[in-house]
């Protein structure tokens, strides 16, 4: 059964005061990393789709600034997710906010914004965790 795991600290002056793992399992993944540069490529198309309500966890890495919209080259019928350079994505179905997908996607297109930077070689990693059980 695979799993995500997510370790969240919490620091201040006086010390750490939080240190807590999360586990979330799920009975599929799905997951994408850019193996190669991706030279001069302003938007790329990603080949992972899922019902957003099977989502039980999900990670976005990006070493660039980058913006994945679902379903659309625009994000027209999906959604729109930031994600700052060197930032992640992170939710699992223990957070109180929404899953950030709201609607079933088909596809995910990511860009940077700047076709002559292109996405680094392992520069975006995606990972999806589901619980596909009927």
């Amino acid at each position: 059964m695979p799993t995500h795991k997510r370790t969240t600290q919490y620091t201040t002056d006086e010390g750490r005061i939080a240190s807590v793992v999360e586990t979330v399992a799920g009975d599929g993944s799905l997951s994408y990393d850019n193996d190669a540069t991706i030279a001069g490529a302003a938007q790329i198309e990603i080949d992972l789709a899922f019902p957003f309500a099977d989502v039980q966890s999900v990670c976005i890495v990006a070493s660039r600034a980058v913006t994945v919209f679902s379903n659309a080259v625009n994000g027209a019928g999906g959604d729109t997710l930031v994600i700052p350079a060197g930032g992640v994505l992170s939710w699992n179905a223990n957070d109180i906010e929404a899953c950030p997908f709201t609607i079933d996607v088909t596809k995910l297109y990511v860009t940077n914004g700047h076709a002559t930077l292109g996405i680094l070689a392992g520069g975006l990693r995606i990972r999806v965790l589901l619980d596909v059980t009927p």
